[in-house]
């Protein structure tokens, strides 16, 4: 394009006339654009119990008549999915189902019966799963021992006999628990629905020695056993006391050692002497009564009480 004045002439490319012209319609949009854009209006969200809720919304630009729907968003935002929180102390007293305790939901969903209720859907009462009380009384009888308890009681139908504390009965061996007096019935436990139960001690002699009340060896009952290898060794039981005379008669030419416990704390005179071929005597440490040395059996205060006939009649006929 080319433009003349007086005097002067205007060359302006055509290029230069088509950017110009664009720019201005693009300054014409924004400024219109401007126009429409949206004022943000801080509105309540209608709820009276809520102290802090607010939501924000775009409203219409001035002068547009097309407020209602707005209006109705805010009246009813459920219609259009929008959830309004409730503030603070509204919100520590709601939980969700979804994290409820799965237990106690159960329970509190439990329903019992009532007295005096008339409804018809039956109702279940939960078992509280106790089981009747157990009282057994166990009295012991000594049968003439010693006993260290006499009686007990259990809150079950078993008894370990194993931990009840043996009886003791001087010149006796204990034999167990019974369930008679004349201990014929052996105890093999309490049964079901038992409230008493009495045991009776069984008693029974020492191996192959018979002793009295006292203690004392009396007599035997196997000769063999006693003599063996012509060694007499008295029982080692704390009632198992002491040796009466004639306790070994029958038996005097086979003996030729003599061992003593430190439980024998008596030995009648002429017990010892009676062995024609007794050669040793051997007391045992910790005896109260006796003590020997060399095979000379002597008392507790020094005293010589028998020295071994055999020694005095080694060799002679």
């Amino acid at each position: 394009m080319t433009l003349r004045t007086t005097g002067r002439r205007f060359r302006i490319q055509t290029g230069k006339i088509m950017t110009g012209t664009l720019l201005a319609a693009s300054l014409g949009c924004l400024y219109i654009a401007s126009l429409r854009q949206p004022v943000p209006e801080t509105v309540s969200s209608g709820v009276e119990y809520v102290e802090d809720t607010v939501i924000q919304i775009p409203g219409p630009a001035p002068g547009l008549p097309d407020a209602k729907p707005f209006r109705r968003l805010l009246d009813h935002p459920e219609e259009a999915g929008i959830v309004i929180l409730p503030g603070k102390g509204l919100a520590e007293d709601i939980q969700a189902e979804d994290n409820r305790n799965p237990k106690k939901a159960d329970a509190a969903d439990k329903r019992y019966p009532v007295s005096g209720s008339t409804e018809k859907e039956e109702e279940q009462v939960p078992d509280a799963g106790t089981e009747p009380l157990v009282s057994v009384l166990v009295t012991f009888h000594g049968n003439g021992g010693t006993l260290s308890e006499t009686e007990m009681t259990l809150d079950e139908y078993y008894l370990d006999i194993s931990s009840v504390a043996e009886p003791r009965r001087l010149g006796k061996v204990f034999d167990g628990w019974y369930t008679d007096p004349s201990c014929t019935v052996p105890f093999a436990g309490i049964e079901n629905g038992q409230t008493e139960v009495h045991l009776y001690a069984g008693w029974k002699e020492f191996p192959t020695y018979i002793c009295d009340d006292r203690g004392y060896i009396t007599g035997y009952t196997d000769a063999d056993a006693v003599a063996e290898e012509a060694t007499i060794i008295l029982p080692t039981s704390p009632d198992c006391l002491g040796v009466e005379a004639g306790a070994f008669a029958g038996l005097e030419d086979l003996i030729v050692d003599f061992y003593i416990p430190p439980n024998i704390i008596y030995i009648a005179p002429g017990v010892l002497e009676s062995f024609p071929n007794l050669m040793f005597i051997e007391v045992v440490e910790g005896n109260p009564a006796y003590y020997s040395d060399g095979g000379i059996l002597y008392k507790a205060d020094g005293t010589l009480y028998v020295y071994p006939a055999g020694r005095d009649n080694w060799g002679s006929d």
